[in-house]
């Protein structure tokens, strides 16, 4: 048979399946009840993790291939070797195996010994079995992140926000209150979080993770600690921020509504990539679908004929807030996509809306589209041809309701759509298709607010 090139509609409807999924924004009262399967005691140990201890902890590695742990007279080394973000995790359970009640405080001693600056720590609360909790971490730059991971390998971003100085010796502190969590950092409140999706708990979770380079962290000092139970809380989803917060900043508002992320530019893009200001998460997990790579060229992105969704990088600027108005731009080096295309998300929503900026390498077509929110459907809005090339500049602007793409320095096409207007981050989006292994390569980005309208 011959190679199959999947369409560029194509390409857009498959992007639906990394649509996320929240819950409704509502005063929600929980009921919290003790557990009756295990009779909770505080627990607190100097060199956590498994084989390091034996006094009465019910400790576990994840069944990981790239994830090793070793005891270490500093505390419990975990090595984290996957590069693709995924989380190396060790497990606490209570001895007897039941659930742990509904109000308790976890604090560790956490650092990063080698990792990128993205390379991250943390604490995972309200583990389910087999999976699904909410994970509280921060990275080595300064910035921390609430996130829900469901049963079906969704995630949503509850929270996040930055520190002006990450200290020698952190210290982690989360403290869950059924469906209200918070993070401290030695001592300092660094936010919190309203979530009703999880008020159980099967496990709790020490975790690392990196993204281009294996990762090791060190926890030790750990303490639970049950808070006794509460019979009511009436909880309202959502987040607040202490201190420097994503999205609560004190910038200046822009001419065109919102707050203003700086304008801002990297040769080389992406977490671990990009040395400069700006806040790129590790991706969401693809596995060996998916690899992303730093080279003196650009953010290297490569997917694998087997991979079935598109590959995002978030981008947060350094503020995390962005205005209605902004251009964001790159140059895509599309020479090895073979049929697969490459561009931006713009206008993201927490919810899932979002609008698609695409470029296809073999055919030279150009797409604007819009995605649906509760649905993930993807609405072609304007589409054209333009001569093939092996690298493209390509810039998607946004001009209040007016859509506009940008390729090598002529605005080829436009439209009007006005479904949204706010947006919570930008990402950088590519998808091989189905004709064969394929690679994006991202370079020289640049982003900036208050494109006039």
């Amino acid at each position: 048979m011959g190679r199959k090139t999947l369409s560029p509609t194509a390409v857009l409807l498959l992007g639906a399946t990394i649509i996320i999924v929240i819950v409704a924004v509502a005063a929600i009262a929980v009921t919290l009840k003790p557990s009756t399967s295990y009779k909770d005691t505080a627990y607190s140990i100097g060199v956590p993790g498994p084989h390091c201890v034996d006094h009465g902890g019910n400790w576990f590695l994840a069944t990981d291939a790239q994830a090793t742990v070793s005891c270490t007279t500093e505390g419990m080394q975990l090595d984290a070797g996957a590069t693709d973000g995924r989380y190396a995790e060790v497990f606490y359970a209570t001895p007897g195996g039941g659930r742990f009640d509904a109000r308790y405080r976890v604090t560790v001693d956490a650092r990063i010994t080698a990792g990128s600056p993205t390379a991250s720590v943390g604490i995972e609360v309200h583990r389910q079995t087999p999976r699904g909790g909410q994970i509280l971490e921060i990275a080595r730059n300064g910035m921390w992140m609430i996130t829900r991971f469901t049963s079906a390998g969704k995630t949503q971003r509850l929270a996040i926000g930055m520190v002006a100085q990450m200290p020698t010796n952190p210290q982690l502190t989360v403290e869950v209150n059924g469906p209200i969590i918070t993070l401290s950092l030695n001592g300092t409140l660094l936010g919190s979080t309203a979530d009703p999706t999880y008020l159980t708990t099967s496990s709790i979770a020490l975790v690392a993770r990196d993204v281009g380079q294996p990762t090791t962290a060190l926890f030790d000092h750990f303490t639970y600690q049950p808070l006794g139970v509460a019979t009511e809380v009436t909880v309202t989803p959502g987040s607040s921020a202490a201190g420097t917060a994503l999205g609560n900043s004190a910038s200046t508002p822009t001419a065109s509504g919102g707050v203003g992320t700086p304008t801002y530019s990297a040769p080389v893009p992406g977490p671990g990539c990009d040395q400069g200001g700006a806040f790129w998460p590790a991706p969401a997990r693809v596995g060996a679908l998916t690899q992303f790579s730093c080279s003196p060229t650009g953010l290297r992105i490569s997917q694998s004929p087997q991979a079935s969704a598109m590959s995002t990088v978030r981008f947060y600027g350094e503020v995390g807030d962005f205005p209605t108005n902004y251009l964001v731009a790159a140059t895509i080096d599309v020479s090895q996509l073979n049929g697969g295309c490459a561009g931006f998300f713009t206008r993201v929503q927490d919810d899932g809306g979002r609008y698609g900026f695409f470029l296809c390498g073999q055919t030279g077509e150009w797409y604007i589209a819009r995605f649906a929110a509760e649905n993930g459907v993807a609405t072609t809005l304007q589409s054209g041809i333009v001569p093939l090339a092996s690298s493209y500049q390509v810039a998607a602007i946004m001009r209040e309701q007016t859509l506009t793409m940008r390729i090598n320095g002529r605005d080829v096409g436009q439209a009007n759509d006005a479904t949204y207007s706010t947006t919570s981050y930008l990402d950088l989006v590519m998808f091989a298709g189905s004709a064969g292994a394929g690679t994006v390569t991202f370079s020289d980005f640049n982003y900036t607010p208050s494109i006039g309208s």
